[in-house]
C-alpha cells in the first residue's frame, strides 16, 4: 500500500503495550494503516515507556524520518495530562500546564497538531463549582495550545464528557472563541458504557468540535467482568452492541475530515487483533461514504 493509499485511520499504541513509538510505526505500516496515536509515559502494564516528556531530540527527529519514510503520521499524542479535577491545589494544576507544553514540544517535533488533555472528574457526580474549575484551567491550556498552533481533545465518554450534554457544558464555559482549538475525540463505545446517547444527535450536537473518532466496540453482559464497573466486554469492531452506521453517516453528512482510530484492547494476539479491527474500521468507514 503506498502512502497516498493509506486511509486516515491510526493505530492506538494502547493495543501493543510493549511497543515503543518506534516499533508501533513498523507496525502500522506493515498492516496498511495511515497513522499512529502515540502514548506518552503513562505508566503502561508492560513497563515499556512511550514517549516521555525528556525524549531526546536525536531520538525525535529520527522516529520522524522513520514516520515520514513508512508514510505516516502522528494523528494524536496521547499525554494524560490535566486531569485538573484530581490535583490538590492551583500549584499541581499549573505543573500540569507546564508539563502540556513540554508534550507540545513533542508534537510539533513530529508534525502532530492534536494533543489528548482533559479535564479529570465525572461530569455525573461534577458539582457547578467542579465545571467552572475545569473551564478555568482548560480555557488556560487552550490559550496556550492555541498560541502554538495545536488542538486539544478530551476523551469522549469520560473525565467530564460522559455525554454531549456534559461536554457542551464544558464547551460553553470554556468559551466559544477557542471553538478551533478545544474539542473532543468522539468515542461512541465508551458512552454507551456509560449509558448515554451516542446517536447521531449527540454527532451532531458536538460538530464540528469532534476532532478524532475512536473505532472499538462493546457487548453488554449479565455482570460486569472481573476488575470492571461495567456490564460490558470489549469485542471486535464490528460484533458488539455500538450501531456504527448512522453514527458514521452523519459524521460523513456533517462533513467530517479528520482521523479514526482503532482502540481495542490488547490481547494474545495484536497484531491479528489490530489486523481485524483495521478491516473492520475499512468496511464501516467506507460503507458510510468515506473515501478510501
Amino acid at each position: 500500500m503506498t502512502p497516498q493509499s493509506r486511509p486516515r485511520i491510526a493505530l492506538f499504541g494502547r493495543l501493543f503495550p510493549a511497543a515503543g513509538p518506534e516499533e508501533l510505526v513498523d507496525i502500522a505500516a506493515r498492516l496498511g494503516y495511515g497513522g499512529v496515536d502515540i502514548r506518552c509515559d503513562a505508566p503502561l502494564p508492560s513497563g515499556a515507556a512511550g514517549l516521555p516528556a525528556e525524549t531526546p531530540p536525536a531520538r525525535l527527529r529520527d522516529l520522524k524520518r522513520r514516520l515520514d519514510g513508512q508514510g505516516l503520521v502522528v494523528s494524536c499524542l496521547y499525554t494524560w495530562t490535566g486531569a485538573y479535577l484530581r490535583r490538590k491545589d492551583d500549584a499541581e494544576r499549573q505543573r500540569q500546564l507546564d508539563d502540556l507544553a513540554r508534550r507540545i514540544d513533542l508534537a510539533q517535533a513530529l508534525d502532530c497538531s492534536l494533543l489528548q488533555h482533559g479535564p479529570g472528574g465525572d461530569s455525573r457526580r461534577a458539582s457547578d463549582d467542579d465545571f467552572q474549575t475545569a473551564a478555568h484551567w482548560l480555557r488556560r491550556a487552550g490559550e496556550l495550545a492555541r498560541a502554538r498552533g495545536v488542538r486539544l481533545a478530551m476523551e469522549g465518554g469520560e473525565n467530564m464528557c460522559e455525554s454531549a450534554a456534559s461536554t457542551q457544558r464544558l464547551f460553553d464555559l470554556v468559551g466559544a472563541d477557542l471553538g478551533e482549538t478545544i474539542g473532543v475525540i468522539y468515542d461512541p463505545a465508551n458512552m454507551l458504557t456509560r449509558e448515554t446517547d451516542y446517536g447521531p444527535a449527540a454527532v451532531r450536537q458536538l460538530f464540528p468540535r469532534i476532532f478524532q473518532v475512536h473505532l472499538k466496540d462493546e457487548r453488554r453482559v449479565e455482570r460486569p467482568p472481573a476488575g470492571s464497573r461495567w456490564p460490558f466486554v470489549d469485542v471486535p469492531l464490528g460484533d458488539g452492541d455500538v450501531d456504527w452506521p448512522p453514527v458514521l453517516r452523519m459524521l460523513r453528512d456533517d462533513g467530517y475530515a479528520g482521523w479514526f482510530a482503532c482502540e481495542g484492547l490488547p490481547e494474545l494476539e495484536a497484531e491479528a487483533r489490530a489486523r481485524g479491527e483495521l478491516a473492520g474500521a475499512l468496511r464501516l468507514t467506507r460503507d458510510a461514504g468515506f473515501g478510501w
